[in-house]
């Protein structure tokens, strides 16, 4: 509509070009043309999440046919119900999802006490520290933290990216430091504000079943500058509380170490000679969404964070509430009743504390006296490597070792409410 009223008042322009008036149309026109162009360009270059697009790029065949892709590839048609029919009902299949991840997010049994000799067999807290993490949080937090994330992330439930928030700070900044330093003053959250929306990224280029999509996130704005300010603070801690069997989130670790090791310790298996060893690759089944509330703040407790700073932690991860986005409309809504969610800064490293927990019980089992080493292990006491929550566990090939290894997940599984696939 823009560019058509921009020519016909061009074409009148032409027709009589003493007319002053009719040049300022023309002129209040032409930018109202070009801005409504930049804003199209600008929203068709999100959906189709091509950031390495020129400029001069825009709206040609190539960049409107990543769009199609994207609309394409994403539109769920069919899937596969419990019962094993197919269904194309667009209702039928957003209630099949939004009663999986009901499912997924609830509570099945009650989880063990954890062992009060595990956690303070390794380093914690220091009380120094404490000043840090529970310091008042300032305006430059809160806009770094902003101004930190990239303008494309998708946006959550309110619909803005922090495009729109930095493009606008100038005017809603003030009201934006108010809410979260309110936030951190109550240690309250509002619903509204973690309310989250469940994007399904499919796993496979066919992925007829609930389960072959993986959920991802989308927390809307405010809340990820909350989690961002306490990741900041909570990453300094790390380094000081983690086992070097942990490659991932940690200052001064590479996933390529672990790598690198792993490859060491396996070199050889396939030799016809070589003594009995045991390498046992373990994945938790939706390990960042069935991590149990309980068994966090134990842990937070245990590792001597100061309670302030749980308490924020833990207002943000259990007031949250979901929906699920499929095919542009969003279904269900629905609480949270476990799990860290996967899509703002402080959840890999809470789950990377929680794993902290096992690398600490696995170490203490290591000590008995049936446990055997893996072979060039024993003089380093290496009995696992972890990247997040991707865990190889090592032992001599010898029934007593491997049966640590297993009791030890098993209690691990019982005190956090994980499951091995």
């Amino acid at each position: 509509m823009a560019k058509e009223e921009f020519k016909r008042l061009h074409k009148l322009t032409l027709q009589d070009p003493g007319d002053l008036e009719l040049k300022a149309q023309l002129s209040e026109a032409s930018k109202r043309a070009v801005f409504l162009g930049e804003a199209e360009a600008t929203f068709f270059q999100q959906r189709a999440k091509a950031t390495h697009i020129l400029e001069a790029d825009k709206c040609t065949k190539y960049f409107h046919a990543i769009v199609k892709r994207n609309l394409a590839r994403n539109t769920i048609s069919l899937l596969t119900l419990e019962d094993g029919t197919l269904t194309t009902s667009l209702d039928q299949v957003g209630n099949e999802f939004a009663n999986f991840f009901v499912e997924l997010f609830e509570t099945h049994s009650e989880c063990h006490a954890l062992d009060p000799s595990v956690l303070p067999s390794g380093p914690l807290i220091e009380p120094s520290a404490h000043a840090s993490l529970i310091a008042p949080v300032t305006t430059l937090d809160i806009k770094n933290s902003l101004f930190d994330f990239g303008n494309d992330k998708a946006p959550g439930s309110d619909g803005y990216s922090s495009a729109f928030f930095k493009a606008n700070w100038d005017v809603i900044g003030n009201d934006i430091v108010l809410a979260i330093k309110e936030f951190f003053r109550s240690r309250k959250l509002l619903k509204q504000i973690n309310h989250t929306v469940i994007a399904l990224i499919p796993k496979t280029n066919h992925s007829p079943k609930v389960s072959d999509y993986r959920p991802i996130s989308c927390t809307n704005v405010l809340y990820k500058i909350i989690t961002k300010v306490l990741a900041a603070r909570l990453i300094p801690c790390l380094s000081g509380l983690i086992d070097h069997a942990q490659g991932a989130f940690v200052d001064g670790r590479l996933m390529i170490y672990n790598i690198f090791l792993a490859q060491e310790l396996v070199r050889g298996y396939t030799r016809k000679q070589i003594s009995p060893r045991c390498m046992i690759k373990v994945d938790f089944r939706k390990a960042y969404d069935t991590i149990s509330w309980d068994f966090l703040e134990s842990v937070l407790k245990g590792l001597g964070f100061p309670l302030r700073f749980i308490d924020w932690i833990m207002e943000c991860v259990t007031s949250t509430s979901f929906s699920v986005s499929l095919n542009g409309s969003l279904y269900g809504f629905f609480e949270g009743k476990r799990g860290t969610g996967q899509g703002d800064p402080m959840s890999p490293l809470l789950f990377v504390l929680c794993l902290e927990y096992f690398s600490r019980l696995l170490n203490l089992k290591t000590k008995e006296p049936n446990f055997n080493f893996h072979p060039k292990c024993a003089s380093l006491n290496i009995s696992h490597l972890a990247y997040a929550d991707d865990l190889i566990l090592f032992s001599r090939g010898d029934k007593a070792s491997i049966e640590i290894l297993v009791k030890t997940l098993q209690d691990f599984g019982d005190a956090t409410g994980l499951r091995v696939n």
